[in-house]
């Protein structure tokens, strides 16, 4: 109804999800002052966001959103269960993309081994206005030079839609440390036997860097957008801590993570997956699997769009 009298420099409070789940409360005002509280009565509240930078220099912290979701591993700190969780990439098929090979890696763009000589990733990510990348680097630093770029011809700059690419390496992955995804192809395997995970990033200080965010179906989805294309839509309201988890454009969509099994990749995490407890769209691969086996397996110079 309202805060009453007595209430003044009370908290006005809302409680958001760390990655895994954990319950952050936020202040995100105090209580000033109002008519009696009564049905229709009116509080009013000083904004606590105004404040914070002559709070933090006041007390010498800093009251940020990351610094705040550091501690909240604490013990008996209340949590339930989401479906954005830590978790570890057992296939070590995740790469990152340079532009340099003196960069250092970054969460930009991901790609995807899916043979030991081509990763899969999002055209926008190599049509950007940086130019096409020039290496990838594995989660454990080492680079591999990219040799050839394949983009969608279907794919349209700007447009959600197609935004696929392919990289060719100039060296094989050694295959006793790196194991390419199965591409998941609806025409003959079905629908998806288990629910997507997203992959994602974290802070990268607590645990393992690695978020699995898990697709939620649902009303909410921009049905309109994602109707005749390539384009999956999965409901995705979490009211996460902002800051805490990035989704990894370009990256894979997979079916499971667990060590010893085969992965198998649904798509790739599409540019309008903004955050990851907004809706999830999914760039599905099952219909560009003829032009990516095209690439692969023959008939490769037509697709050429880069060459060093």
């Amino acid at each position: 109804m309202d805060t009453c009298e007595g209430d003044s420099g009370g908290p006005l409070g809302v409680k958001l999800f760390n990655v895994g789940g954990a319950l952050i409360p936020l202040v995100t005002g105090v209580v000033s002052f109002g008519t009696p509280c009564t049905a229709g009565s009116t509080g009013v509240y000083s904004k606590v966001s105004e404040y914070v930078e002559w709070i933090q220099r006041t007390t010498n912290l800093s009251l940020g959103y990351r610094d705040c979701t550091l501690e909240s591993f604490c013990v008996g700190r209340p949590k339930e269960t989401i479906n954005v969780a830590y978790n570890t990439f057992y296939t070590k098929s995740r790469f990152g993309l340079l532009w340099k090979e003196s960069d250092s890696p970054s969460n930009d763009c991901g790609a995807t081994l899916i043979d030991y000589q081509y990763l899969l990733t999002a055209a926008s990510c190599v049509k950007s206005s940086k130019g096409y990348p020039k290496f990838v680097i594995s989660e454990s630093g080492e680079r591999a030079a990219i040799s050839d770029v394949y983009v969608s011809p279907s794919y349209r700059a700007g447009r959600p839609e197609s935004d696929l690419a392919l990289l060719k390496i100039a060296k094989y992955a050694n295959h006793q440390v790196y194991r390419p995804v199965c591409l998941w192809d609806r025409r003959s395997d079905g629908e998806w036997k288990s629910k997507p995970e997203f992959f994602a990033y974290g802070l990268e200080d607590q645990f393992d860097k690695f978020v699995f965010v898990t697709a939620r179906n649902g009303t909410g989805c921009d049905e309109e957008l994602v109707r005749g294309t390539d384009l999956q839509c999965f409901h995705n309201e979490v009211p996460l801590m902002p800051g805490v988890c990035w989704m990894d454009h370009g990256g894979p969509i997979i079916d499971q993570s667990v060590w010893g099994e085969p992965v198998n990749m649904y798509g790739i995490v599409s540019p309008l997956s903004r955050s990851c407890g907004s809706n999830l769209f999914m760039v599905d691969v099952t219909p560009h699997i003829p032009w990516i086996e095209a690439i692969v397996v023959g008939k490769r110079d037509q697709f050429l769009v880069f060459s060093d």
